[in-house]
């Protein structure tokens, strides 16, 4: 039986969670085999060519995604296919088909200038579906459907991997096997979607675009900002130089496997705000600490065996990245916390807190990565990281803290 919001039991939310974890963790292992795979069947020139055009085009379309996708799980929640969801999917259609046509042109253009590039023209339509994808899913987590949802970051990863494969051993070029691989996963898991989660009526009155633009503003920002936030590494390769630059991209890439277990969580918790009440809100804001807790177990744990397991993982050579990992840590401790508490302040209806936050935190972060990589190396390069998030999370609460107790407190 399902309590408030559909909040339900406790083998439930585990189940959940584990789940949903369990499929971004296969997604994420299955897309570092296929960049192994691409990085052996190519030579080191067309690894590097390939991966920086899919960074320029993935920022590109997050860009031009407007942040509709967690903007549809917040009014899915509220309401089921409402005409607002029909609205917010009516322009999902039309900016993913903006965002799939920007990608191509682009890719000519570049195409122009390195014909090389014309092997990853299918990468538009990756781009194309990938957006389009985004609302689909958080209409799947609104209603509950997560096993649907973490089905599907795990078997666009395991197609892509099969099918870069099959035509890697047909004889095609891996660039062109690759981005048709991407392709091919990425429209076939849209198709997927549609017909298992179906899409909404698009209303009779077609919503204003500007309209639907404006209120998904702060989520659009918030997505900006975690995107320019990854520009660290590159800020602090310019400001202290490659080397240092690659010696902090350890603790920096490293962290992404770990920030699965919040953003997976503040994924699942975001509907059921937005769906429930104060009890609801309480009772995830108890649930959050376990969560942060177990993190903060883990982070605590790579602090105290840091050399040994960059030794196994990455060899003797980054041994000396250890004491940059170590700093890194406390900011990773801060943006577990930011993760969590960015959720449950847009499911009350208080998103524009959490977006001009995270763009602050994002521009110190980087900037102050910069600047401390130029002072200290690597270490003041995760001084300055840490800083920078320590200060979003303080602005966050800070700024937020009256709407929330407000919402607690309003009968």
């Amino acid at each position: 039986m399902q309590t408030e919001g559909g909040w339900g039991g406790r083998r439930k939310r585990a189940g959940d969670f584990l789940w949903a974890l369990a499929g971004r963790g296969g997604a994420a292992a299955l897309q570092a085999l296929t960049l192994v795979l691409l990085a052996r069947f190519s030579n080191p020139a067309d690894f590097g060519l390939t991966m920086g055009v899919q960074g320029v085009l993935l920022t590109a379309a997050y860009f031009l995604g407007f942040g509709l996708g967690p903007y549809v799980i917040v009014e899915q929640a509220k309401a089921r296919y409402s005409e607002v969801v029909g609205g917010i999917t009516y322009v999902n259609n039309r900016t993913s088909a903006f965002s799939g046509i920007a990608c191509f042109v682009g890719l000519v253009i570049a195409g122009i200038f390195n014909s090389e590039i014309f092997m990853l023209l299918p990468l538009a339509v990756a781009m194309l579906a990938m957006r389009n994808s985004a609302v689909i899913e958080g209409i799947a987590l609104a209603n509950g459907r997560v096993r649907i949802f973490g089905a599907s970051l795990l078997l666009r990863r395991l197609a892509q991997a099969l099918i870069f494969v099959i035509l890697s051993i047909a004889g095609m070029h891996a660039m062109i096997a690759y981005s048709i691989a991407y392709a091919a996963s990425e429209s076939l898991i849209n198709f997927f979607l549609r017909k298992v989660i179906g899409s909404p009526t698009v209303p009779a009155t077609k919503p204003k675009f500007n309209q639907v633009i404006r209120s998904a503003l702060p989520y659009w920002v918030e997505t900006v900002a975690v995107q320019f936030r990854g520009l660290d590494v590159s800020s602090v390769g310019l400001a202290a130089g490659a080397a240092v630059g690659g010696i902090y991209a350890v603790p920096a890439r490293l962290s992404s496997a770990i920030l699965m277990i919040p953003s997976t969580f503040a994924n699942l918790i975001l509907p059921k705000i937005a769906a429930g009440n104060r009890k609801v809100f309480l009772r995830v804001a108890g649930l959050s600490l376990p969560v942060i807790l177990i993190v903060w177990s883990v982070l605590a744990g790579l602090v105290i065996y840091t050399e040994p397991i960059l030794a196994v993982l990455l060899g003797p050579t980054y041994v000396s990245a250890s004491a940059p990992v170590q700093i890194f840590c406390i900011g990773f401790a801060v943006l577990t916390c930011i993760t969590i508490v960015n959720a449950m302040v847009q499911g009350i209806g208080l998103a524009q807190h959490v977006a001009w936050t995270s763009m602050v935190g994002s521009v110190l972060a980087v900037v102050c990565a910069g600047l401390g990589a130029s002072l200290l190396g690597a270490q003041g390069a995760s001084w300055g990281f840490s800083l920078g998030v320590s200060i979003q999370l303080v602005l966050l609460c800070a700024s937020s803290a009256r709407g929330v107790m407000k919402y607690l407190t309003r009968k």
